[in-house]
C-alpha cells in the first residue's frame, strides 16, 4: 500500500540531475544580473571581471536548453494528464512573464495616451520566449507521439531556427511591433527567432541522451558533441559574430552541451542546496527580478546600487537577493494552499423532516 502524498511522490519522480542543473543555471542567472547592476565601473575592465562576463553569456542559453529538456522529460508514457499540466504550466510562465512588464497605473495611462503601453507589455524576455516554447513544445510532443519523429522534429527545429533568425534579420527592421518579438529585431531581448533553437536542442538532447544508459557515456556523448561542434565552427572560419549570423547560436549551442557534459560528470546532484534552488527556479527568478529591478513603478535594490559596489559587495547582495528569492518562492505555494483551504466553500447537509 502506497502511503506516499502526491507531492512526495511527485518529488520522487523528478530527475535530481535535472534538478541541480536548473540550480546552477537560476544561481548563474541572479549572480549575473546583480552583478550587472551594481559593480563599481573601475573593476568592468579588469581581466577576470572580463573573462566573466563573456562566461555570463552563457547563462541565458543553458536556461532555455535546460528547459526544453525538462519539458521532454515531464512527458511520461501513459500519463493523458500531462498535456494539460504542461499547457497549464506555460500559461503561468507567460502570466508571470508579460505581469513583470507592468508598470504602474500611472505609468500606464501615460503610455496608453502615448500609444505605446501594449508594445510594452508585449516585449518579449526570458519568461514570454519559454513560455510560447512551452507551448510550441507541447504541441509538437503531442502531434509525434513516437521517439523517432520526435527526435527528427526537435533536432530539425534546433538546426534550423538560427538560419531561419538569420533570413528575417533582413526584413525585420520594418516589421510592426508585434512581429518583433518573432523574428528577431534588435529591441527585442529574446526574441523566438533564434531564442528557441536552445529550447528546442534541449528537448532533442534530452530524447537523445535518454538512450545512453550509463552516466559517463552521457556525459562524453556531450562533451564529444559540443566539442566537435566548436571545433568545426573555428577550424571552417564559420565562427562569426557579426549580426544577422546564424554561427554565434551555434557557438552557445557548443557551450552549452560541454558545460552540460561537465556537469553531468561532476554529479552535481549530490549538492542539496542546488536541488532546493532548482525546484522552486521559476520562484526564484520571478522574485529576484522585483527585487533588483522593481516592479509596478516602485523601484529595485539595483537603483539603489547602481555600478557602486566594489566585487565583494555585489557578490554580497547576489547572495542576500538569492536567499530572499528563495524565501519568496517557498512561501508562495503554501501561501496558496492556505488561500485555498480557507476559501473552500463549507457545505452544511440540512437536516431531514421526520
Amino acid at each position: 500500500m502506497n502511503t506516499s502524498t502526491p507531492s512526495e511522490a511527485l518529488r520522487a519522480a523528478r530527475d535530481p540531475w535535472l534538478d541541480a542543473v536548473r540550480g546552477v543555471s537560476v544561481l548563474a542567472m541572479v549572480l549575473g544580473h546583480t552583478l550587472d547592476l551594481t559593480l563599481v565601473s573601475g573593476v568592468r575592465e579588469h581581466p577576470l571581471v572580463v573573462l566573466y562576463w563573456s562566461l555570463r553569456g552563457l547563462t541565458a542559453p543553458l536556461f532555455l536548453v535546460i528547459a526544453g529538456w525538462a519539458l521532454v522529460s515531464s512527458f511520461g508514457p501513459g500519463d493523458p494528464g500531462v498535456v494539460g499540466r504542461r499547457l497549464r504550466r506555460a500559461a503561468l510562465v507567460l502570466a508571470l512573464g508579460y505581469g513583470l512588464h507592468w508598470p504602474g497605473l500611472s505609468a500606464a495611462l501615460a503610455m496608453a495616451n502615448e500609444g505605446t503601453l501594449w508594445p510594452h507589455l508585449l516585449a518579449f524576455d526570458a519568461l514570454p520566449c519559454i513560455g510560447w516554447c512551452l507551448v510550441a513544445g507541447v504541441l509538437l510532443l503531442w502531434l509525434f507521439p513516437r521517439g523517432e519523429g520526435r527526435i527528427g522534429a526537435l533536432g530539425t527545429l534546433a538546426i534550423w531556427i538560427p538560419f531561419a533568425a538569420a533570413l528575417a534579420s533582413s526584413v525585420v527592421t520594418g516589421a510592426g511591433w508585434l512581429w518583433r518579438g518573432l523574428l528577431g529585431h534588435p529591441e527585442a531581448h529574446f526574441p523566438l527567432l533564434p531564442w528557441s533553437g536552445f529550447f528546442f536542442l534541449g528537448a532533442a538532447l534530452c530524447l537523445l541522451v535518454a538512450r545512453l544508459g550509463a552516466r559517463r557515456h552521457r556525459a562524453m556523448a556531450l562533451l564529444l558533441a559540443g566539442g566537435l561542434l566548436l571545433l568545426l565552427l573555428e577550424r571552417t572560419d564559420l565562427e562569426s559574430w557579426t549580426p544577422g549570423s546564424p554561427w554565434p547560436v551555434f557557438y552557445r549551442m557548443g557551450q552549452v552541451m560541454l558545460v552540460l557534459g561537465i556537469l553531468c560528470l561532476a554529479r552535481v546532484e549530490r549538492l542539496p542546496g542546488l536541488l532546493a534552488l532548482g525546484r522552486n527556479s521559476l520562484g526564484i527568478y520571478v522574485a529576484h527580478l522585483v527585487l533588483l529591478y522593481g516592479w509596478a513603478g516602485g523601484q529595485g535594490l539595483g537603483a539603489r546600487w547602481e555600478r557602486d559596489l566594489p566585487p565583494a559587495g555585489a557578490v554580497g547582495l547576489a547572495l542576500l537577493v538569492l536567499g530572499a528569492s528563495f524565501g519568496l518562492a517557498r512561501m508562495v505555494p503554501g501561501a496558496l494552499d492556505w488561500l485555498e483551504r480557507t476559501a473552500s466553500p463549507t457545505w452544511v447537509q440540512p437536516p431531514r423532516d421526520g
